[in-house]
């Protein structure tokens, strides 16, 4: 073992080695997690909004490998329960008043769980309309009211062939992180019913109370949260959502497509160029065009994350632990330099935004964890910045998806299927609680990397005319922060260069300096 500091203090191998140290290895204790779990932040935040929350699940349809049966997927479904516990809690508490959640100490797979489909013979649905028809019978049993969290369909070839598998799971037990535990661990076991999986070190009961009790430890962070939320004026859209008016019904959605030519670009010329992150340009980007859009020169974002990064007392990190763990918090851009009009039309002031935008990222305490915990679980803090204005905007970059790389005549086992496209994903019954979100995905071609666009936006406060614009604003944004890549307005800024304490504007005039030389 050798830490950062001894890096820096011991210049040479020979002087790293003398002060390096063995660890011996612990073996890890599996943490089940049953009983009473505290909601974390964003759970509440559900709570808060009100509306149907009985469907509000996440989905996946992988490629199940050859000869797999139902009775042996469903054996491997049942240990898969038993070490993940958390995928048959029941949410305890009326509808409309305070919420647990309750993981069983010994869950069992409910009958129904998982149901066997044949393939579609000749002359009846296609297999997309089968998986289509199981989606919607999956999602439409979910009740986590009942402990109907989980739900699955295998759907048999019938021919010894590979098939596919849906699982459904509602949103309160599983995140995107989630299935990247669940599956692998999935596929262990329908290869070996009987072998071990590797523990479970910090369950999501103990990560959801330390939460709660370190919640008041972060109101050091209240300054930087109520500054960001600012102080109460006119309403950006000229209100909030009206929860009397603004019902699901009335929310609209546009899906566009960036293509390669200009989202590779922005994905790689840009963040190689600004030493940033993906999000880091989506964002800018976006901040841009809805300044541009709405003639203002600054936007109050929410922000996401995946929630699993926080410095949380005498708790190991959440490497293996299923559930929500998504946290939520608001950020601030502001055009300092150049107003709106400019900024996104010229490469240079857009280049010197992102890098604004990038540092603004890097000070936010702790990865945005607090600002939930002292929203939702310290009510002195939460008072304080339930006083202060809500982001009615929304932003979230859901990475990279390889898609189209499977063969449909020969996919690999457990990738996302051919069909993938045809799960039924019906559109959210929560309460309205933004004017507009902005949902973005990366799309990994055979032909090349392209942006998924889909705007979400109350139509009473935003019209579809008006969205549309935005759109067309935002891919002007991105065009300009790939002309400022290839600009002198490119290079990096303070946070890149931990151990120096240089301004924006020495790094700016040092790095221009080494371009002329």
């Amino acid at each position: 073992m050798i830490s950062p500091r001894d890096v820096f203090e011991q210049r040479t191998v020979s002087a790293l080695a003398r002060v390096a140290r063995r660890e011996e290895a612990v073996a890890l204790v599996h943490d089940p997690g049953a009983g009473a779990v505290p909601l974390t932040p964003v759970m509440h935040a559900l709570r808060r909004r009100g509306g149907d929350h009985r469907t509000y699940h996440q989905s996946l349809l992988v490629t199940t490998p050859p000869g797999l049966t139902a009775e042996r997927l469903r054996r491997a479904l049942g240990r898969l329960v038993a070490h993940h516990p958390v995928l048959a809690a029941r949410l305890d508490g009326a509808e409309d008043g305070p919420w647990t959640l309750h993981v069983p100490e010994d869950p069992t797979l409910a009958d129904d769980v998982l149901r066997h489909l044949p393939a579609p013979g000749d002359g009846g649905a296609s297999l997309p309309d089968v998986v289509t028809e199981a989606s919607r019978t999956a999602v439409g049993e979910l009740d986590p009211h009942t402990g109907r969290m989980l739900r699955a369909a295998l759907l048999d070839p019938g021919d010894g062939g590979p098939g596919r598998l849906l699982l459904v799971a509602h949103h309160l037990v599983v995140d995107a992180v989630s299935w990247r535990i669940l599956l692998p661990d999935l596929a262990q076991l329908c290869a070996d019913p009987d072998t071990p999986l590797p523990p479970v070190e910090t369950s999501f009961r103990t990560w959801s109370r330390a939460l709660t009790g370190s919640a008041a430890d972060r109101r050091a962070e209240l300054p930087y949260w109520s500054e960001v939320l600012g102080d109460t004026g006119p309403a950006p859209y000229g209100r909030a959502p009206d929860p009397a008016t603004d019902t699901p019904d009335t929310v609209h959605r546009l899906i566009t497509t960036i293509p390669s030519d200009l989202a590779e670009p922005a994905l790689n010329e840009v963040t190689t160029a600004f030493h940033c992150t993906e999000q880091d340009v989506l964002l800018t980007a976006f901040v841009l065009a809805h300044s541009r859009w709405r003639s203002e020169e600054s936007t109050l974002v929410l922000l996401e994350g995946h929630g699993r990064d926080a410095a949380l007392p005498e708790v190991a990190a959440p490497a293996r632990t299923v559930g929500w763990f998504t946290s939520q918090y608001p950020f601030r851009g502001r055009l300092t330099e150049a107003g709106p009009d400019t900024t996104i039309a010229d490469p240079n002031a857009a280049g010197r935004f992102l890098k604004q935008v990038k540092e603004h990222l890097r000070a936010v305490p702790d990865h945005g964890i607090g600002y939930g915990q002292l929203r939702h679980l310290d009510p002195a803090s939460g008072a304080a910045l339930a006083a202060r204005p809500e982001p009615l905007t929304g932003f979230n970059y859901l990475g990279r998806y390889d898609v189209g790389e499977n063969d449909a005549d020969a996919p690999e086992p457990w990738t996302p299927s051919p069909e993938s496209a045809a799960v039924w994903r019906p559109a959210s019954r929560l309460g309205v609680h933004t004017a507009v979100d902005l949902d973005i995905t990366a799309l990994r071609r055979p032909s090349g990397t392209e942006l998924s666009v889909s705007w979400h936006h109350a139509s009473r406060l935003v019209s579809d005319e008006e969205i549309a614009v935005l759109d067309r604003w935002w891919r002007t944004a991105l065009e300009t922060l790939v002309a400022a890549a290839r600009t002198q307005a490119a290079g990096h800024t303070p946070s890149d260069l931990g151990l120096l304490s240089l301004s924006q504007d020495e790094i700016d005039e040092f790095e221009d300096e080494w371009r002329t030389t």
